[in-house]
């Protein structure tokens, strides 16, 4: 538990750098461009998200073999450079294709960021599967730095145009390739069989991938109705009310990260107990964070992106409930992907989570405007949340309240973690190093 601890303090140290950074580069991007431009920017980022559940998918089937079946990792990497390229160029080109048929220039800005973050993300498969958090907090942070300085040259000092910000934007991820390439060496080496091993990371990562889509169409299918049916200007508005609640994802991703390695190699029951723990961790700390932020997040909105932007807060109280939900989930799916190797169970659970948004969303919409998406997002992620519970309590015999009801045991770890933190910060006060 300690190094668990040690590692998400350190991640979530990063985390909020690196949201501060995206925050920073969302207000840039507002106050410069407008609500209009700032949801074409927002409905190209999404679409790649959509594209970018391939990667997500292949880096499971990575970690998998890899992390799981003990494959060695120059076989693994062999296999996922072939992968890659057919998957890239086959995506590339059919985005090139739907632009020009459906006039619909922004999908080139896709073609061309895609091929750059599909090995960007795929590259972190094998440092995660060997628990290694850190070279990933490390790439997010690059990214999302990098970006906000070619944002804010490009944007406050130049006066640029959405267009030239897109180029900005794809020669980050090039820029970030260079170091995914020499991360990616790392596990070089001897391959055997590569073709079979090709075989078994499609089967295993192409049903991921489908998992993977479902969830980002789960994560992501408001902001497209909203689109759809509102157009670019609110959907600028609606996703500063995503970003401002995303805020909370950060508090329980580093545990995410953190565990993962460990529910992906350690036994059945130690994957279920970790899963239950790391759930009311998640449920407990952001609900706390969601409660600050119900009060604290609309004048927050207005004074950061400006009064065009108001009816953010409006938005983002409704989200509060289904993000405390969508914080939580993620771990049911770890467990069964990586530890229990069924990633279908997550694909029909979030599919009719996703689903449910849809409907409710399309139904209110009219009616409730912005405020339909956060209501139709909040259902849907509710319903995920106690479909995956249910079933991860069924298949592991671990009650219900040990996922949402904390203990004394869970007190006195967030007690030993606030103390080594008061411990170090007098070290560094002293000028020596913490024990």
């Amino acid at each position: 538990m300690p190094s668990i601890v040690s590692k998400s303090a350190e991640t979530l140290a990063i985390r909020l750098l690196a949201q501060a950074a995206g925050v920073a580069t969302g207000i840039v991007i507002a106050r410069t461009l407008g609500p209009g431009d700032k949801g074409l920017f927002s409905y190209v980022a999404a679409v790649l998200g959509l594209l970018l559940t391939v990667s997500s998918g292949q880096s499971a089937a990575v970690s998998y073999q890899y992390g799981r079946l003990k494959i060695a990792s120059g076989t693994v990497l062999h296999a996922l450079r072939r992968v890659m390229t057919v998957i890239a160029a086959s995506l590339a080109i059919a985005l090139t294709i739907a632009s020009v048929a459906l006039h619909q220039p922004l999908l080139l800005v896709v073609a061309a960021v895609f091929p750059f973050a599909l090995f960007n993300q795929t590259s972190l498969a094998f440092p995660l599967a060997d628990g290694d958090v850190r070279t990933q907090n490390v790439q997010n942070l690059l990214l999302t730095t990098l970006f906000f300085a070619a944002a804010f040259v490009a944007c406050v000092l130049f006066h640029a145009t959405l267009d030239i910000l897109f180029g900005c934007w794809i020669a980050v991820y090039a820029a970030l390739s260079v170091r995914s390439f020499y991360i990616s060496r790392r596990y070089d080496g001897p391959a055997d069989n590569v073709a079979a091993a090709v075989k078994r990371q499609l089967q295993f990562g192409t049903k991921a991938t489908l998992n993977q889509l479902v969830a980002a169409l789960n994560y992501q299918i408001d902001i497209f109705i909203v689109f759809a049916f509102l157009g670019a200007p609110a959907l600028g508005i609606y996703t500063v009310a995503i970003g401002v609640g995303q805020m909370l994802w950060h508090l329980s991703q580093p545990l995410a990260s953190s565990t993962f390695g460990l529910v992906c190699s350690g036994s059945f029951e130690r994957a279920a107990e970790l899963t239950a723990t790391c759930v009311r961790h998640a449920f407990t700390v952001v609900g706390a964070g969601a409660l600050i932020l119900f009060f604290a997040g609309p004048p927050l909105i207005t004074a950061m992106y400006g009064p065009r932007f108001t009816p953010a807060g409006e938005v983002l109280r409704w989200l509060l409930p289904g993000i405390i939900a969508y914080c939580s989930t993620p771990f049911f799916g770890t467990f069964l992907v990586q530890q229990v190797g069924k990633p279908g169970v997550m694909t029909v659970i979030l599919g009719v989570s996703t689903l449910s948004c849809a409907l409710v969303t399309i139904a209110l919409i009219h009616r409730f405007g912005m405020v339909a998406g956060a209501i139709g997002t909040s259902a849907s992620y509710s319903i995920s949340l106690a479909i995956a519970a249910v079933y991860f309590c069924r298949i592991t015999n671990v009650p219900m309240h040990r996922l949402f009801l904390i203990d004394r045991r869970d007190v006195q770890h967030y007690v030993s973690a606030f103390h080594g933190l008061i411990a170090r910060v007098r070290a560094l006060k002293a000028g020596a190093p913490a024990q």
